[in-house]
This record gives C-alpha cells, structure tokens and sequence, in this order.
C-alpha cells in the first residue's frame, strides 16, 4: 500500500513509513496523526539523506501520535556517510508507542551498508533541532535510544522529553556518538546528551 502527500512519499517497499527521500525538499509543516506500523522493517523513517552532493534538504516535520509493534526501527533519521551538503532541522516527534522495537530511537548519521559506496567517508548532512517528545514502551534491544552522528557534521539541539523506554522490564540505555543536546522530565534510559 502506497499513500502520497504533496512533497512526502510514504511508501511500504522496505515496509515503512519514509519521509523526505534524498531529493525531495518539505518547506511546511506537515502533521500526522494516529500513525500505527506493523511490520518488521524500517519503522518511520526520515531518509535516506546524503546520497548526493547537492540535494535540499528536510524541515519542519511533525508525527505525532504514533504506535509500533514489532518494528526494526522506530522514529528514525539516517543519512549516508557521504559528502554532502544535506540537512535535517525542525523535526518534531510526539506521542509515540513502541512495543517490542529494535530500535526505538535512532539517528543513524553514519549509515553505510556492507562499507559500499562510502567506505571512511563521514557524512556532511546536517542533522539539528530534532524533538523527542513522550515517547515509551518496550525495546528489543538494550540500546533502545542511539544517536550515531558524523563526526565531520555533529547533531545539534537534539532534545528528549519524557522518554520512558525498557528492555526486558529494566531500563534500556542510551548510546549518543557526536551529538549535543538537552533532556528533561522522565527519562527511562538515562540521557547520553
């Protein structure tokens, strides 16, 4: 099943949810609501971001409202490690469930599968001003929150409010590489930022 919206294709052929592909620019703000993923793959997805030199960029998106079961991913931002001049600011994600997600939290700054295509390349997208907001449940792995930003091009302003995440009844944890932010309120894992 395919759903098309002005300037944002959600697509199931990775069976996701997957918002701003690599050369699509989103200049409003765009809210969904009561978004709910079943599947066993990539979750909901801002990317793949990066792939090409000169490619606009994503802003001002907003999901709220959102439940996953089972997914690999939750509330997803990855960018290829790659030379580009790319960015991501203004994403706001509210409200969201996760039951039995690999992983709930991610940004991927650094994505090169296999080393093809990118091998010791560091990415140039610029990932900031990106919210995460009431978002609990369960995790299927420890690491239930991780922000894996590019060392070339930090992530910034990122921000966790009221995160309650666990892993096998116990509190998940965070793993943060090259990314500054701020968190507040409950926090289940403990911020790495």
């Amino acid at each position: 099943m395919c759903m098309n919206f002005p300037l944002i294709y959600i697509t199931y052929t990775c069976k996701s949810c997957v918002i701003g592909y690599i050369i699509i620019i989103i200049i409003t703000i765009y809210i969904y609501d009561l978004l709910i993923i079943y599947t066993f793959d990539c979750g909901c997805s801002i990317g793949s971001l990066g792939w090409e030199m000169n490619e606009p960029g994503v802003q001002n998106v907003t999901v709220k409202t959102t439940t996953f079961v089972g997914t690999t991913n939750g509330l997803r931002i990855k960018a290829w490690a790659r030379s580009s001049n790319g960015f991501v600011n203004g994403v706001y994600f509210k409200g969201a469930t996760m039951m039995n997600v690999k992983f709930p939290i991610i940004i991927d700054g650094n994505y090169c599968p296999n080393n093809n295509n990118c091998p010791n390349e560091a990415s140039g997208v610029k990932i900031s001003n990106v919210m995460y907001e009431n978002v609990h449940g369960t995790s299927a792995t420890r690491v239930a929150v991780k922000f894996d930003c590019s060392k070339g091009n930090p992530c910034s302003g990122i921000v966790l409010k009221d995160v309650d995440l666990k892993f096998g009844g116990q509190p998940a944890n965070s793993s943060c590489l090259y990314a500054a932010g701020t968190a507040s309120g409950l926090l289940q894992p403990t911020s790495c930022l």
